[in-house]
């Protein structure tokens, strides 16, 4: 079930990013988080999310997924982040650095 709500998210994604023209994907991550039907997404973008408040477009993504995959609480996003692929590098890096 949870590979069909994976393959569900990623068409919605792919869909807003085509009502954003100047958006070019990068990559798309949707994975489970270990609570039932919760999912964190990480969209990366090699273009068109530099000049556009990252805020803004997750608050637009996140609206568009609701409509979308329906209001139901059946998917629950848990994480939502909009990143350009500079912000998904340090991002990256600082998920791998330990603690001190």
């Amino acid at each position: 079930m949870k590979r069909v709500f994976i393959e569900k998210i990623k068409n919605a994604i792919q869909e807003w990013a085509k009502l954003h023209p100047a958006v070019e994907l990068a990559s798309v991550e949707v994975n489970p988080t270990g609570l039932p039907d919760d999912f964190d997404v990480i969209v990366v973008a090699s273009k068109g999310f530099e000049n556009w408040e990252q805020t803004e477009r997750e608050n637009n993504l996140y609206w568009f997924l609701r409509k979308k995959l329906g209001d139901s609480d059946i998917v629950k996003i848990t994480v939502l982040l909009t990143l350009t692929e500079e912000e998904h590098e340090k991002y990256e890096i600082s998920r791998t650095e330990p603690y001190v």
